[in-house]
């Protein structure tokens, strides 16, 4: 059987190595409550991505609702803080990609689910972080999630609403949400970086899960709690942590 050119050792090789042409870029406006996230809560501003329109490989291979292809976290918003000290300190409010076990239920055919190493099934959104106490021997800093439960608030069924409180940008606390009564913690305030950040007034702080995020992760900032809600925060946290 006689063989092609193309069949040959080194053409295969030179096919090889061969670079695919970059995938071609374009900008898109995505409403925010489309993005992959459980939490719900959104920034006003933050409604414009890069999407590439390409194939990506299985582990990395998103099924985004507005493309086949991986929609990728704009540069000019994420990326790693440096020098991370003046960043990452208390009271800081930011946006990172959060990847996490999808569990029993998850549906590798819906957006923000991905199969990573040992054909396990993850799942990646983007979550809001307030840091809570920081590591600078380690390089990372313990944090608190915020979240929307759907738009729910606390009064998510199953949740301690004694473990949240409202957390807010504007002048103002938003009213609580019908199912929302007893909540024992005063509203946080958040001083946004810039006009446009705005939390949905739905977002809601729990103070009851911590999670350590390393100093080298690209995030987006959001702002900082004020000095009266940075002294709350702390002190809820502690009381949590120590029951």
């Amino acid at each position: 059987m006689t063989r092609s050119l193309e069949d040959t050792p080194l053409a295969m090789r030179q096919h090889h190595d061969r670079q695919p042409p970059s995938a071609p870029h374009r900008r898109f406006r995505q409403k925010v409550l489309e993005l992959p996230t459980s939490t719900g809560s959104y920034l006003n501003y933050d409604r414009t991505a890069v999407s590439t329109m390409g194939s990506g490989t299985k582990s990395s291979q998103f099924n985004a609702e507005s493309s086949k292809g991986t929609t990728r976290l704009d540069p000019g918003e994420f990326y790693v803080r440096v020098p991370p000290r003046e960043f990452f300190v208390d009271g800081k409010v930011f946006i990172k990609l959060h990847t996490e076990d999808a569990g029993s239920t998850g549906d590798r055919n819906s957006f923000g689910f991905s199969t990573v190493v040992y054909e396990e099934l993850a799942y990646s959104q983007l979550r809001r972080f307030v840091v809570v106490k920081v590591r600078p021997k380690e390089n990372y800093c313990l944090c608190v999630p915020i979240t929307t439960y759907s738009g729910q608030g606390a009064a998510k069924k199953s949740i301690d609403k004694n473990a949240h409180a409202i957390v807010y940008t504007g002048s103002s606390p938003p009213e609580i949400l019908q199912g929302e009564q007893g909540m024992n913690k005063s509203p946080l305030r958040v001083v946004p970086v810039r006009p446009d950040a705005k939390l949905d007034p739905r977002s809601r702080v729990n103070l009851g899960k911590t999670y350590p995020v390393e100093w080298n992760t690209k995030v987006k900032e959001i702002g900082r709690l004020d000095k009266s809600s940075l002294v709350k925060l702390i002190s809820y946290w502690k009381a949590l942590m120590n029951a």
